[in-house]
């Protein structure tokens, strides 16, 4: 079975915009000055909100999503408003495009004749 590389926690937030290079140095020095982990330094200096490292620690485990629930509410063995499902959702806006050299009658349309 072949070894694979998990992305490191701050390469996920860069992908996703969530920070910029600068700051993901800033708290890697951060890190190392008070031995705090990596995401209580980012969620401490205001890079990002504990909902996103929530969220994206869970995309980065491989998880469908998180679920919570209210915090008075009771556990119950059956399904319930209070329960919340927070999907990891990734997505991507995309632009797709292509070009074929014209074959057949498409090339006999686009040759274009002398005046």
């Amino acid at each position: 079975m072949a070894l694979t590389t998990r992305k490191r926690i701050g390469e996920h937030l860069l992908e996703a915009g969530l920070v910029t290079k600068e700051q993901l140095q800033l708290a890697e020095r951060e890190v190392r000055r008070t031995g705090e982990l990596f995401g209580e330094v980012l969620v401490r200096l205001a890079f990002i909100t504990a909902d996103d490292l929530t969220m994206t620690l869970a995309q980065q485990a491989g998880m469908e999503g998180i679920i919570g629930k209210q915090a008075c509410s009771l556990y119950l063995s059956e399904r319930s408003p209070q329960w919340l499902k927070f999907k990891a959702t990734r997505e991507l806006d995309a632009v797709v495009g292509g070009y074929t050299a014209p074959r057949g009658s498409r090339a006999l349309r686009l040759k274009s004749t002398p005046l």
